[in-house]
């Protein structure tokens, strides 16, 4: 990971991106992956591409899971997924479990509509601060375990 950002700033930027630039998903992934070394600006932008029909719960359907574990996934899956068929998948698959586990702490739900009806009027101010954590939280678990050799 590069060193010149702080979690603080990873989180603030991806609270500027959100909902000004990007929605929830693409946030993260706009804010994280560019700390990930290895991946040119024209590779995070492919990332945060895929991660467009992610936000809202799946397609604006606001059914599914939040964007923050859809962005989260897609940055770890960057930063730690396999290369070739019949890798070892593990590590990503243990890293997104415990995002989503911590996200299931904090906010008692993953699915993307029951978050927004529980914050009402309050809700895109709300989903501010959930990108925000998500990407201190994302940052933070990467920090754990260095990034693989590409």
């Amino acid at each position: 990971m590069k060193k010149d950002f702080t979690t603080e700033d990873i989180a603030t930027r991806a609270g500027e991106y959100f909902p000004n630039d990007y929605h929830c998903a693409e946030s993260i992934v706009a804010a994280v992956a560019p700390t990930l070394d290895q991946y040119s600006q024209e590779e995070i932008n492919l990332a945060i591409k895929c991660a467009t029909p992610l936000g809202g719960g799946l397609g604006k359907s606001f059914c599914e899971v939040c964007g923050v574990i859809s962005g989260a996934a897609i940055v770890i899956g960057l930063g730690y997924g396999r290369n070739q068929k019949g890798e070892d998948w593990n590590h990503p698959a243990e890293l997104i479990t415990k995002f989503r586990t911590s996200f299931l702490d904090k906010y008692n739900s993953t699915n993307c509509g029951t978050l927004r009806d529980r914050f009402g009027e309050e809700q895109l101010l709300e989903c501010q601060k959930i990108v925000m954590h998500g990407a201190a939280e994302l940052i933070e678990l990467l920090k754990e375990k260095p990034l693989p050799e590409n």
